[in-house]
């Protein structure tokens, strides 16, 4: 958990992640560390197919994984695989993509591995040989080659499952594509066999580089190069003698509850309030049936989905959001946003819900239950799948962007400092530790059928990034999940956009809700601008 509260996602910057992943401390996995590409390498050079340990190690799958392993087996609309689409300025060097890819993906072992099955529900992870051929492979895309075509293949591909013959992932390469996002396009599919998405998004950002700065032109003619500059800025030093003052520190959680018998009180009614609804979840009443939930659960779901991504948005008409109220967290902001989005499609489809006093609208977001950093360099084998679902109920009542980003902050507070993901958690475990692997599919599905969407937010590269030489424009991602919408954020290089996955079933438009996320955002941006012209009281 950060300071931005459970719902984010904790990532390393992807030049010092692609250091680690290269990093001769890997072990067996040196070898495949081949010396740095550059544009000098000659593409008539083969990639030879990468082959297996003369006496591999074969890991056991834990439940989790072996749980998407049988959903994958057992449904294709359950394919498990995380979506990535990465546009690019120019084409795309296929050779030169593999490459990268070996040096960087196949260091692991789960990257040349294959699920096997032994004995009784067993499941182990094998290493094989890797032909790259078959895992990075150049497509081409329907006329007009543009964003609906590429959309379109990206939707259809959730129902062509990957081939359990070889490791569980592949790329395919569209350099065919002409749109607005650039010249090249790029879909990756990785089965969450492999890992979650908290590994495997920072995996797929440590095959970028950083795009070289831009080199100052020469000074003009008759330019006084010798004029005074103002010096840098420093921070003063302290006093010979005298050591550096420390920031002051908020009191602990402990000492304010031994001191403050109000905050104690509170804190035990917030305490047993959330265990209760932790423990009784079961027993929880399912979302309203609005236009954008899916009534019948996962199994009225198609093996096809519906893509949209919205607009860029400046990341920092995000940030100035917080001026809205104190203490607001990006996290909270987008909460807020989420909620604004989907009052304002049910607007656009007249929902009767909307008006019903009793509404519920609830999202659930993936939090991380590792403790710490995720660094695979110093464990490669935390590409497990170690997170759970937290819901959360959406204030789409709320019509105000100051009164609707006040109770996504009060509802986001409740969730990061209540009991509730404790008891999540470990229910889960216990479930996992004594329930058959169909019983508790079966419990999880009856579960999430009550909620409406997934949610994910993950922050991406702050500054432009190139994959074997093509710089990247935009990309996006999406994560698999039993429901009829899925809403992902990222940020890269100063923007934010929303992708949608919307199942064909649910009659609900992505593009739609893409325009209301726009929308929602620059409504509360008027509001954050008025709210900071507003003359203050004395």
């Amino acid at each position: 958990m950060d300071e931005h509260g459970a719902m984010s996602v904790e990532l390393v910057e992807p030049d010092v992640l692609r250091q680690r992943l290269t990093n001769p401390l890997l072990g067996h996995t040196e070898s495949l560390c081949s010396p740095e590409w550059g544009p000098e390498r000659s593409d008539s050079s083969p990639i030879s197919p990468l082959r297996c340990s003369e006496q591999p190690r074969d890991f056991r799958l834990s439940f989790l994984t072996s749980t998407f392993h049988q959903l994958r087996v057992t449904d294709v609309r359950h394919g498990n695989i995380i979506t990535a689409v990465m546009f690019f300025a120019e084409p795309v060097d296929v050779d030169r993509g593999r490459l990268v890819l070996k040096q960087r993906l196949a260091a692991f072992q789960r990257f040349r591995s294959i699920v096997v099955r032994r004995g009784h529900n067993k499941y182990y992870w094998k290493e094989v040989d890797l032909d790259l051929t078959r895992h990075v492979v150049e497509s081409e895309l329907p006329p007009p080659y543009d964003d609906k075509a590429l959309y379109d293949f990206v939707g259809s591909s959730f129902s062509v499952p990957l081939d359990p013959e070889i490791p569980l992932w592949r790329f395919h390469i569209f350099n065919n594509y002409c749109g607005p996002q650039g010249k090249a396009a790029m879909v990756s599919r990785i089965s969450h066999e492999i890992g979650d998405g908290t590994t495997l998004v920072q995996v797929v950002l440590a095959t970028f580089d950083p795009v070289p700065p831009v080199v100052p032109s020469a000074p003009a003619p008759g330019t006084d190069t010798d004029a005074p500059t103002a010096p840098p800025a420093t921070t003063p030093s302290p006093p010979p003698g005298k050591k550096p003052r420390r920031a002051s520190r908020e009191p602990s959680l402990l000492w304010t509850l031994l001191t403050d018998p109000i905050a104690l009180a509170q804190f035990v009614f917030n305490y047993a309030a959330s265990t209760y609804t932790g423990i009784l979840l079961l027993l929880v009443r399912g979302d309203s049936p609005t236009v954008m939930r899916l009534t019948a659960g996962s199994h009225s779901m198609m093996p096809t989905r519906r893509v949209a991504f919205s607009k860029h948005v400046e990341l920092s008409m995000v940030q100035g959001l917080r001026r809205l109220l104190p203490g607001l967290t990006i996290n909270d902001v987008l909460v807020g946003v989420l909620a604004g989005t989907l009052r304002r499609y049910m607007i656009r489809k007249d929902d009767p819900w909307l008006t019903n006093p009793n509404l519920q609208v609830r999202a659930v977001f993936p939090y991380n239950t590792r403790r710490g950093k995720v660094d695979l360099h110093k464990d490669p084998h935390l590409f497990g799948n170690r997170f759970t679902l937290l819901p959360l109920a959406l204030p789409v009542n709320a019509a105000n962007p100051y009164t609707l980003l006040k109770h996504a902050k009060e509802r986001c507070d409740r969730l990061k400092h209540g009991p509730e993901a404790f008891w999540i958690v470990l229910s889960n475990q216990i479930a996992g530790a004594l329930l058959p692997s169909k019983i508790f599919i079966a419990l999880t599905h009856f579960l999430l059928s009550k909620f409406h969407l997934l949610f994910t937010n993950v922050p991406g590269p702050k500054e432009p990034v190139s994959f074997a030489g093509s710089r990247v424009t935009d990309f996006g991602f999406f994560v698999p999940s039993p429901f009829g919408l899925i809403f992902s954020v990222l940020s890269y290089c100063g923007k934010v956009n929303l992708g949608v996955l919307a199942d064909p079933s649910l009659n609900c438009d992505p593009n739609e809700l893409c325009e209301c996320f726009v929308e929602e955002l620059r409504s509360m941006e008027m509001a954050a601008e008025a709210h900071a012209a507003a003359p203050v009281d004395p």
